[in-house]
Formats: structure tokens, sequence, C-alpha cells
């Protein structure tokens, strides 16, 4: 089976597949999404270059120093931060998500704000 459509190959992006005028503006403006998008390239390109390995050991670093640190104030910092990027790369994911993938980031995103919220509270010491 080929993922080619009249020789080119097929957009990864459902709404481009469908070829849906409101999300792929000929000449038109930008949607915000695809803004969005955009602004995001860059930072997605530097995390493409680094060894695959590399990336998951950093967000478990800072995980696990957000939860450790005595100072309840810098380690929820840290736990924001990390909820933050998740729900970065979570919203250039969107388009992509099944249902269950979206429901099950959205659940990821929201404990670990939770977490992030008992820490600066001091509910959560280590």
């Amino acid at each position: 089976m080929s993922s080619k459509k009249g020789g080119q190959r097929q957009s990864g992006n459902p709404a481009k597949r469908t070829g849906n005028p409101a999300t792929t503006p000929a000449g038109g403006p930008y949607t915000a999404r695809q803004k969005f998008e955009q602004r995001s390239a860059p930072a997605i390109l530097m995390l493409s270059r680094l060894p695959r390995w590399a990336f998951p050991i950093l967000m478990a670093i800072v995980l696990v120093a957000g939860l450790m640190i005595p100072n309840q104030i810098i380690g929820g910092l840290l736990l924001l931060i990390l909820v933050g990027f998740l729900a970065w790369l979570t919203a250039l994911s969107w388009p992509m998500l099944t249902t269950s993938g979206r429901i099950l980031r959205v659940i990821t995103i929201l404990a670990a704000l939770a977490v992030a919220y008992a820490r600066f509270t001091g509910s959560f010491k280590s």
C-alpha cells in the first residue's frame, strides 16, 4: 500500500489530508496553530540533534531534582518547568493524537501539576 497520492507524499496532518481550506491557507494569513508550529520549529530542531538517550535522561533528572530538593520553592519550580515542557510537546502533537492518547497526556500533565502544587504548598516533602 503506497503512501503517495498523485506522485506526492501524503501529509501526516489529518487536516491537510482532507484538504480542509480552513487549515491550509493558500497565500492567506497563518492560523494560530501554524504560527505556534513555526515558532516551535527551532527548539524541535535543536532537540532532534541531541542523542536519543539525552532528552529522557534530562527530563528524569529534572523530575527527581524537583521531588528531592529540600527547598519546596525550587522543587516546585523545577516541576513546573517539566509541566510546561510536557504541555508544549502535547500541544505540538495534539492533531496527530488519538482520543486515548489525548486523555492520557492530559491526565499526565494534571498529575504533574498536582505534584508541583503539593511541593509549593509543602504537602509533599522530600
